[in-house]
């Protein structure tokens, strides 16, 4: 599986939820996984976290977890490592 990160401008929102304030940072990306077309879907990249620049990547380690029955999870945050 293969993850692509293009040039497509970084997606901020804001709002205010139970009176405090809250932003998210969304950066895009394409996963190529086996079908004819990559799909598209959004990286949250937290507060203070770099956009990854421009090119192919693969799910780093730190993005699975074990949950609490047992289960594989892949977590709210991904973190991405540059493919070989």
């Amino acid at each position: 599986m293969k993850i692509e990160v293009t040039q497509e401008p970084i997606n901020v929102r804001q709002g205010v939820k139970d009176g405090k304030q809250w932003t998210r940072r969304e950066q895009p990306a394409y996963i190529h996984n086996g079908n004819a077309y990559p799909a598209r879907f959004l990286i949250n990249l937290g507060d203070n976290a770099q956009p990854y620049p421009p090119g192919l990547y693969t799910l780093d380690p730190r993005s699975f977890s074990v949950g609490q029955y047992g289960d594989l999870q892949i977590g709210r945050t991904i973190h991405l490592a540059p493919a070989k």
